[in-house]
């Protein structure tokens, strides 16, 4: 199964250490990291950008979705084991 975690950050800047913190959670766990930094629709606000992601990225079978400000803490469990599946 391939998994993506995703933060939106169109026209504003996510902390080093937060972006560090989802990579190394991510590696971790073998589920890819992106941060989408530039917008599909410059008519589009921002915030709808998020819904974007499976059309931007369609070879995954789940997706996550975090925000720009969320952290992640070091020994976070693996959310795509815990989370029930979605059909």
């Amino acid at each position: 199964m391939r998994n993506l975690i995703y933060i939106v950050a169109i026209g504003m800047e996510v902390k080093n250490h937060v972006a560090k913190a989802w990579d190394f959670h991510s590696r971790r766990h073998k589920i890819d990291f992106k941060i989408i930094t530039d917008p599909s629709d410059p008519d589009m606000a921002p915030h709808w950008e998020r819904y974007t992601a499976i059309d931007r990225y369609p070879n995954y079978d789940n997706y996550l979705y975090v925000d720009a400000d969320a952290l992640v803490k070091w020994d976070a469990p693996n959310f795509f084991e815990i989370l029930p599946a979605q059909d």
